[in-house]
Parts: structure tokens; C-alpha cells; sequence
């Protein structure tokens, strides 16, 4: 079961972006969207398999990483929830863009979104 989040408490995103290959992607960014009623976001990264990425920031994720074959780059992304009442939801996004060169033979997968519910009910009512 899921815990209750309530107003001023935090929401909790993890990303993960990996690159399978065949090529390096240097200078790739990902980015957030993140819904209106989550605010004072903070993000941290940690890079594996030859990965880099800035460590730690705050407001929207906007960061460039350079991700070898085989390298991975995983954000926690924390915000806290401003408004949002009995059974709400919030959605948040994140996408990773490409360098142009190499071109990314797989785009589809450059993105993803999860949805949350909020309120006193979160789960159904028990």
C-alpha cells in the first residue's frame, strides 16, 4: 500500500535512463515536467557504467548527461505537494532528448510519466 501524502509533504519520482548502444550519447538532457501542484523540487543523480551527470539541483530537472554504451544515470527527484485534496491525482513527466549525432535509434523510449494519487483516500477507502 502506498502511503498517504498529504499538503506540504513530499512526492518521490526516480528516473532511470540508460543507454543500450550501439553508440555513445554525449550531451544528452533530461528534463521534467512536473505537475502544478508540486512545488520546491530538488533532484539528485548518481551515475554508473562510465556515466556522468551533475550531482545535485533544485527547481525543474534540466540536466546534460553523457551516457557511454551500457552507461546509466538515475535522478530522485523530490517535490513537495501545495494543493491537491481528496482523491486527486498529480502527473508528473520525464523525457531524455538525444544529440543529434549519433542519432538515437530508438526514440520511443525517450520518455515516461507517472501518476500519483493524493488525499485521504489515496488507496480506495478501506
Amino acid at each position: 500500500m502506498a502511503a498517504f501524502v498529504g499538503l506540504g509533504q513530499a512526492f518521490r519520482y526516480r528516473a532511470t535512463v540508460a543507454n543500450a548502444g550501439p553508440l555513445d550519447s554525449d550531451g544528452a538532457v533530461v528534463t521534467t515536467a512536473l505537475d502544478a501542484g508540486l512545488a520546491n523540487t530538488t533532484w539528485t543523480c548518481t551515475a554508473t557504467g562510465d556515466a556522468s551527470c551533475l550531482a545535485a539541483g533544485s527547481g525543474d530537472l534540466n540536466a546534460t548527461i553523457d551516457l557511454p554504451v551500457s552507461g546509466q544515470a538515475e535522478f530522485v527527484i523530490e517535490a513537495e505537494l501545495i494543493d491537491g485534496g481528496p482523491d486527486e491525482t498529480v502527473t508528473s513527466s520525464t523525457t531524455i532528448t538525444a544529440p543529434a549525432n549519433p542519432p538515437d535509434p530508438n526514440p520511443a523510449n525517450n520518455s515516461d510519466q507517472a501518476t500519483n494519487r493524493t488525499g485521504i483516500f489515496a488507496d480506495g477507502f478501506e
